[in-house]
């Protein structure tokens, strides 16, 4: 991946978007009194740098039908690679998120269901796969934060 040092105008032009993915180019422009076409090679710059990854809607899961989460910790047989493993779980459709992750367990991964039956099958799809030492699932009963957009600082 190439590198690319976001300066001040990036950052802004990066937070309308967090804010509103389908702000128009013009209005971006209007409110940080910058041409449009400085608004528009920016983001370009920043999605060829791969800064930005894609525009995509939010969406409330309760409201598309998987309102059940979970998140499961994984044990790892020795030797078998936590980064190939997570690869292989993440292609499972519920599969929402993994992450390699530093202390007990291997790996920790989130996944959606629209109900019990649907979040076990996926449990146990995880649980198949070879490699898997043990696993730890809990259901999670309220989320407080699930956030979308990231916090960005300007590095001096």
């Amino acid at each position: 991946m190439n590198s690319y040092e976001l300066d001040a105008l990036d950052v802004r032009i990066i937070n309308m978007l967090q804010a509103n993915a389908r702000a128009k180019v013009t209005d971006i422009a209007k409110a940080l009194d910058v041409p449009h076409t400085t608004v528009q090679m920016r983001m370009r710059r920043l999605e060829k740098y791969g800064v930005v990854r894609g525009y995509k809607p939010v969406l409330a899961q309760e409201m598309v039908g998987k309102p059940l989460s979970a998140v499961m910790d994984l044990y790892l047989e020795p030797f078998i690679d936590p980064e190939e493993f997570g690869k292989t779980i993440a292609q499972f459709r519920n599969i929402m998120s993994v992450y390699v992750v530093d202390g007990e367990s291997d790996l920790t991964c989130k996944l959606v269901g629209r109900d019990l039956d649907e979040i076990h099958e996926t449990v146990m799809r995880v649980k198949a796969t070879v490699g898997l030492r043990r696993s730890l699932t809990r259901m999670v009963v309220k989320t407080v934060k699930n956030a979308t957009s990231v916090p960005i600082d300007i590095r001096r």
